[in-house]
C-alpha cells in the first residue's frame, strides 16, 4: 500500500512528475496533472488516490528529465489482511464494480485509506468525451435504482476525479455504476474496500 511519495530535484530546472501503477501489463495513470518539482526542492507528490498494490503490481513515475530522486513509503500487508480493491478497466454503460462476499460486511475506503470519512471511487475518463456517471449501493436481491444512488458526477475527458461515496455493504450487496456511454476509448474506475466478518 503506497503511503507517501516525495521527489527531490537536483537538476538546474523544474521537472514534472506523474504517478502511475501497472497491473497485468496495463499501465493506469493515477492523475491527469503532474506535480512540479522545482530545483533544489523536496516536494510531496500528491495524487487523488493511492493504489493498493497487489502481488505483481508496479508503481511507476514519469519524470520530464533527469536529476530527480523519488522516495516512496509503502506499508506491506499480509495476504490475510481484510482489504481488497476493485478495478473496472473498460467503461461501459454500467456494470457491477464490487459484490460483498458471503459471510462478510464491507465499506469503501477514502482515497487516502481513511475509514473515518466517506469512501471514494476514482474515475479516470479517457472515453473521448465528458461522461455523466452514477454510483449505486445496491442491496442484495435488488437491482440498480435511483433510490440506491450514492453519487452522481460529470467528468471531463482525460480527467481523473475521485467520486465521494458513502457505501456500507452486507453479504450480497453490490456497488454498481452507470455511465451515459462508453465513448471511443477506455478509462477506469478504481476503489478500495475493507471486508470484515
Amino acid at each position: 500500500m503506497l503511503m507517501s511519495l516525495h521527489a527531490y530535484n537536483s537538476n538546474g530546472s523544474s521537472r514534472d512528475v506523474t504517478s502511475k501503477f501497472v497491473r497485468s501489463a496495463t499501465t493506469y495513470t493515477i492523475d491527469t496533472f503532474a506535480s512540479n518539482v522545482t530545483t533544489g526542492q523536496s516536494t510531496a507528490i500528491t495524487s487523488s488516490f493511492q493504489p493498493l498494490l497487489k502481488a505483481g503490481d508496479k508503481f511507476v513515475t514519469n519524470i520530464t528529465g533527469s536529476g530527480v530522486s523519488i522516495y516512496a513509503r509503502f506499508l506491506l500487508l499480509p495476504d490475510t489482511y481484510p482489504i481488497d480493491d476493485f478495478l473496472a478497466t473498460s467503461i461501459t454503460t454500467g456494470a457491477t464494480l464490487y459484490t460483498c462476499p458471503s459471510g462478510k460486511a464491507a465499506f469503501v475506503l477514502s482515497n487516502n485509506y481513511s475509514a473515518t470519512s466517506s469512501g471514494s471511487v476514482q474515475f479516470y475518463n479517457t472515453t473521448g468525451g465528458t461522461r455523466a456517471i452514477e454510483i449505486f449501493n445496491v442491496p442484495s436481491g435488488e437491482v440498480q435504482a435511483s433510490s440506491f444512488r450514492v453519487r452522481t458526477s460529470s467528468v471531463n475527458n482525460n480527467q481523473a476525479q475521485p467520486l465521494t461515496v458513502l457505501a456500507y455493504m452486507n453479504a450480497g450487496d453490490k456497488l454498481d455504476y452507470a455511465c451515459d456511454g462508453p465513448g471511443t476509448g477506455g478509462g477506469y474506475l478504481y476503489g478500495i474496500v475493507v471486508e470484515f466478518a
